[in-house]
């Protein structure tokens, strides 16, 4: 496998692989963009039968803000969150999620997302704006998260 993964932190809602109520999530990166596979289980519901839609916005947020970190190869904070839900997400299907770096403007990170289904049918779209943290914060934060051997070193300058 190639060293596309993100590495994840266990403290995380989103992208811990160890919490009991965590999502689970593994981001990797494929031609500059974030992704992520999510098959939702009934312990995510909020209508019977479907995803509640606070899961999808956590799973875009982090990935809208992967896109932010890679791109500047330091961690960034949200900023402003903006997530539009197109029709119902049920709870049977597997869904892809992806999110891209648009630009910058003022220091600011701008990022856009969606999750859609095996057939490419779109059910939320997001946009992000995102703050890269001090460099002070990602020197001590990129020693918590988890590197396995298909890891992207991503906030190391002189892998990405």
């Amino acid at each position: 496998m190639d060293k596309n993964l993100l590495p994840y932190y266990n403290g995380c809602y989103v992208c811990s692989q160890t919490s009991q109520c965590g999502l689970h999530q593994r981001f990797y990166v494929k031609n500059d963009k974030i992704y992520s596979h999510f098959k939702p289980s009934s312990s995510f519901q909020g209508y019977e039968g479907f995803v509640h839609g606070g899961v999808f916005s956590a799973i875009l947020d982090e990935s809208m803000g992967w896109a932010a970190s890679v791109k500047v190869k330091g961690f960034c904070k949200t900023v402003k969150l903006e997530i539009r839900f197109s029709k119902e997400t049920p709870s049977d299907k597997l869904y892809t999620i992806e999110s891209e770096y648009m630009r910058t403007v003022r220091g600011f990170l701008e990022a856009k997302g969606k999750v859609y289904d095996e057939q490419g049918n779109v059910y939320v779209r997001g946009e992000g704006i995102y703050y890269p943290m001090p460099s002070e914060f990602t020197n001590w934060a990129k020693d918590l998260v988890i590197y396995d051997e298909n890891t992207l070193k991503v906030f190391d300058k002189e892998q990405t």
